[in-house]
């Protein structure tokens, strides 16, 4: 809200004092004279300055046109103000009450949202948590069936070492063992690449899968070094048993062995 001074020129005595209370209060009621002067410049506004008397009267016009300059500025800051809060509750028109209370309605509605969602957080929680003690147990399960199965297939490849060692093959069965199939043997690596080569397209059901060894074996009453050609591995003596027998089936020779030696 702007105000509007009136300076009146030629009142006696023309004060500072006289001066202030005419720019602030716009009253000539200080003057003890009546006017003699010249009329009135008009209305005071900022582009149009006071024209001071005196060096004590240019100081305080600037001094009070400051202080007019800054009111002018906070009452324009607080009316903006005022202007962006009526907008924000509906404008000039609007019901400040109804809006606060739709605000208020939105906060509780985002209220029980959150709410809901932090219950379905904590039943996730909750199912997590049952699915991970339920995979522990299948995990326990699980190590104690694999512990289980290793001492049972130690234990049939014990049996089978007995067994084999009747037979007159010298297996060591234990864990970690690998076995493999003697196919024959040979007194070079020539030969014995040669002959796997034969072997294999001979009986590919058998051995496509399996990898040749050579295990070297010293026989001096049969003619000295030999090199044995081996198949494997097997993890367990059972199927290379059913291997040798199915070779055998087809006129094969076949024993059991130990999977060892140096790759072909």
């Amino acid at each position: 809200m702007m105000r509007h001074f009136y300076l009146i020129r030629g009142l006696m005595p023309a004060s500072p004092f006289c001066l202030a209370v005419s720019l602030l209060c716009g009253l000539s009621a200080c003057a003890s004279a009546p006017q003699t002067g010249p009329a009135p410049i008009g209305l005071y506004h900022p582009s149009a300055p006071i024209e001071p008397e005196s060096a004590v009267d240019t100081e305080l016009a600037s001094s009070l046109t400051y202080r007019v300059e800054q009111q002018a500025r906070q009452l324009k800051a607080i009316d903006d103000a005022l202007v962006d809060i009526t907008g924000k509750l509906g404008g000039a028109g609007g019901d400040p009450a109804a809006d606060i209370a739709a605000i208020q309605q939105d906060v509780r509605g985002l209220s029980d949202k959150v709410d809901g969602l932090m219950a379905q957080l904590n039943e996730t929680d909750r199912t997590v948590a049952t699915i991970m003690r339920r995979l522990d147990m299948i995990e326990a399960a699980t190590v104690g069936a694999v512990k289980e199965a290793a001492a049972a297939r130690d234990l049939v490849n014990r049996v089978e070492g007995v067994k084999a060692a009747q037979e007159g093959y010298e297996l060591e069965a234990g864990p970690g063992q690998s076995y493999a199939i003697h196919l024959a043997s040979y007194q070079s690596p020539d030969a014995a690449k040669e002959g796997w080569d034969v072997l294999k397209g001979q009986y590919p059901a058998v051995l496509e899968h399996l990898s040749p060894r050579l295990d070297p074996l010293r026989l001096d009453q049969a003619g000295g070094q030999f090199l044995r050609l081996i198949a494997g591995p097997f993890a367990d003596i059972p199927p290379a048993r059913e291997a040798c027998e199915s070779l055998r089936q087809h006129g094969a020779f076949c024993q059991l062995s130990l999977f060892r030696g140096e790759g072909l």
